[in-house]
């Protein structure tokens, strides 16, 4: 005879009595009540995180990692924060060793630093010492990734700054051991790295090839000038400062920035020359450019292709459409201007693209992104942006929860810079709000009116900020 199992509906009364229980606790509050209903809700162990000494920030942290499987006890402690405790987390998601940065002394830059070495397979033991700053880390990681001996700077006694100058000359085949010396300073460095560039065969080569490029330019031009001669003499002074600056920009490519020699005043007047300097004067390759655009070429070199990708990424078509206008809008400026090629609706990175990302300014400036979006945000919080509040906000706009992660990571790291450059205050709960300084900086960006674009691309990540 076969008997029929009865419901289990005794598990069912616990769970409910277990809730009732945490709400009548009075050791948690009301977010940290929900982080652990919502774990009991999904069948996890809350054991590991119903400590009250966890706030609810914490919580959520280790609860994302059992819903993942991951072994959260190497970060459910009470001296990590929420952000150390995330990038162990993501680590973990990456199945990386997190081992070499699972430790209190490091904090959360340090730590993504380090993660970001393990998931490019670099030796991070080189720099997860507790003992360099997140600069100086960076600076032994990009040099890691281009297969330098970073011995030559890897040590304490060197500043970032340093540490780059001899990092440079490595990449130039230079020998830095004339320089990476603890008691010069940064600009006697720069000077002798520059010495040395010129006494480079190689690196002259370069410099003769470019100076040829320009003069080729500059000849174009002044044929064009005199086809085109109309004999207005304020036009004609316009087109004189536009051959000083071809010739100015030879000068700098050989000497590595010394004073230009004088141009050509033979030149004729060129109303195509004007307008291409004055189109030059409204642009500059940017940051957003080398990091954002050109890697979304690569991975997406046709219009069809991009027009797919923003479909993709966005949940709302409207805003897919008008992040996808405004790319478009900078993929042309930067054709019209030789950083990109087009083929048959196909774009392709041209030499001076790739070199201008290579020499783009890293160093932390406040946008037009930092005035629209993350200003934004944080108004859109009612001027108090706790990073709870910022997930939420990127979960409702972003379908794909790899972009959220991503979104979320960039965004924290652009608050925390904000944040140290005083735009931006937190309060004792953590909350981000905008100071007075920072409103002023948001208007100086309004007054010029730069573009923005709120799409930020998976390589940007990898952003100096």
């Amino acid at each position: 005879m076969v008997f029929m199992e009865k419901p289990n509906k005794r598990l069912g009364i616990m769970h409910t009595l277990k809730k009732i229980m945490v709400y009548f606790d009075n050791r948690y509050d009301r977010l940290q009540k929900e982080e652990i209903v919502l774990g009991l809700d999904k069948g996890l162990d809350t054991y590991f995180y119903k400590n009250p000494n966890f706030d609810w920030k914490q919580m959520r942290e280790i609860r994302l990692g059992l819903e993942k499987g991951l072994e959260v006890s190497v970060y459910a402690k009470e001296e990590f924060n929420v952000e150390q405790m995330e990038e162990i987390r993501l680590g973990q998601e990456k199945k990386l060793d997190v081992s070499f940065y699972s430790k209190p002394e490091f904090d959360w830059k340090q730590m993504r630093e380090i993660k970001l070495g393990l998931d490019k397979n670099l030796d991070v033991s080189t720099f997860a010492k507790s003992s360099l700053d997140i600069e100086q880390m960076e600076e032994i990681k990009l040099g890691l990734e281009k297969g330098l001996d970073v011995s030559f700077y890897n040590k304490n006694d060197f500043n970032w700054k340093q540490m780059r100058e001899i990092r440079l000359g490595l990449e130039r085949g230079l020998d830095v051991s004339s320089y990476s010396k603890d008691h010069l300073s940064v600009e006697q460095m720069e000077k002798i790295r520059v010495k040395l560039e010129k006494q480079s065969p190689v690196i002259n080569q370069i410099s003769i090839d470019r100076k040829n490029e320009n003069n080729r330019g500059l000849e174009d031009s002044q044929i064009r000038g005199k086809e085109n001669s109309q004999g207005n003499e304020e036009t004609q002074q316009k087109s004189k400062a536009a051959s000083k600056r071809l010739s100015k920009a030879n000068d700098e490519v050989v000497d590595g920035g010394q004073t230009a020699g004088k141009a050509d005043k033979g030149m004729k007047n060129s109303e195509r020359d004007i307008e291409n300097k004055n189109k030059e004067e409204d642009f500059s390759f940017s940051r957003y450019d080398a990091n954002v655009v050109l890697p979304m070429i690569r991975k997406a070199p046709s219009t069809k292709q991009l027009q797919k990708l923003f479909q993709q990424r966005y949940r709302s078509e409207e805003e897919a459409n008008k992040q996808s206008h405004i790319f478009e809008g900078r993929i042309r400026k930067l054709t019209d201007r030789g950083y990109l090629e087009e083929k048959d609706g196909t774009y392709s990175i041209t030499e001076k693209g790739a070199q201008a990302a290579k020499e783009v300014d890293r160093s932390f400036k406040f946008t037009s992104y930092d005035a629209n979006v993350v200003f934004g945000y944080i108004q859109s919080a009612d001027g108090a942006l706790s990073l709870g509040k910022l997930y939420g906000k990127l979960e409702e706009k972003y379908s794909d929860p790899e972009e959220v992660e991503k979104q979320f990571t960039y965004l924290k790291n652009r608050l925390e810079k904000n944040l140290q450059c005083g735009y931006v205050l937190k309060d004792e709960k953590g909350a981000y709000s905008i100071s007075e300084i920072g409103e002023m900086k948001a208007e100086e960006i309004a007054a010029i009116g730069e573009e923005v674009s709120i799409s930020i691309d998976r390589d940007i990540e990898e952003m100096e900020f």
